[in-house]
């Protein structure tokens, strides 16, 4: 992975050029319009990354700070997270059991299919299992790394007549949004009474435990919890911050027209 010291050295080196470069064609005899009108943004550029870089570590402790008094602990939701991916795994593996063995039995396969559509269920397991997955190694990626997405978008707010600030701008937002909101994720879908505590009931509690009653209870209750909780919720909640992001992004970036702060250019 790329230096935080080597990134932010080259966005100095970038947004330098990005200021004198808006210098020059100020004092170029050139009356073109269409040219002059980037001399000052590029100036304001310049100045603007070179905030940016100056303020690189007040960002990262504000996010982290952030993090610490909204979300709470990353070690809790990685644990709730992999607690999750466990007990899915483990439930998939002894229902394929029990059904391996279920249609190992002369003609009892066929009516049990023919009532239960189990491919249905082994199918949202495995969604659940996979989208989990992938949340797994997304949250990982931002916990451990989120500090040089933030330094390579500066980096990339820095270069040249605006080519990479909305990359860029989208770089720090997705960073800062998503390390202050993913460890939020298990309150989250707590408040929406959507509880892995909830998802799986003891045997004891099913009212009838013959085999049908079982195959039962996880069409009628096992899997609408699975995909409520393992799947809905948490897209619910990615796609709202991914949302944030998106907004957080536009205000970096200026996209309304104007910088986060004014910077004034005669």
């Amino acid at each position: 992975m790329f230096s935080i010291a080597d990134l932010l050295t080259v966005a100095q080196a970038l947004s330098l050029l990005t200021y004198f470069i808006g210098t020059a064609i100020y004092a170029l005899p050139i009356p073109l319009h269409g040219v002059k009108k980037w001399a000052p943004r590029l100036i304001a550029d310049g100045i603007y990354s070179l905030v940016l870089i100056t303020a690189y570590t007040i960002i990262v402790s504000v996010t982290v700070e952030l993090e610490n008094e909204i979300s709470g602990s990353w070690g809790y939701y990685e644990y709730w997270l992999q607690s999750t991916i466990t007990q899915l795994s483990m439930l998939y593996q002894y229902l394929s059991l029990a059904y391996a063995g279920l249609t190992s039995i002369p003609y009892f396969g066929k009516i049990i299919n023919s009532i239960f559509p189990t491919w249905v269920f082994f199918s949202a397991l495995s969604l659940a299992l996979s989208y989990l997955s992938f949340l797994q190694l997304l949250s990982l990626f931002i916990y451990n790394d989120f500090e040089v997405l933030i330094a390579l978008g500066i980096l990339l707010i820095a270069l040249p007549f605006r080519i990479g600030r909305v990359i860029g701008a989208s770089f720090i937002s997705s960073a800062i949004v998503f390390f202050i909101g993913l460890p939020y994720l298990p309150n989250f879908l707590e408040n929406l009474g959507l509880s892995t505590g909830q998802l799986f009931l003891p045997v004891s509690q099913v009212s009838n435990t013959t085999v049908f009653g079982l195959f039962n209870y996880m069409y009628s209750y096992l899997l609408p919890q699975m995909v409520a909780v393992t799947i809905f919720g948490p897209l619910i909640y990615l796609t709202l911050l991914a949302s944030l992001s998106i907004g957080v992004a536009s205000f970096i970036s200026g996209m309304g027209g104007r910088l986060p702060f004014p910077i004034e250019v005669p």
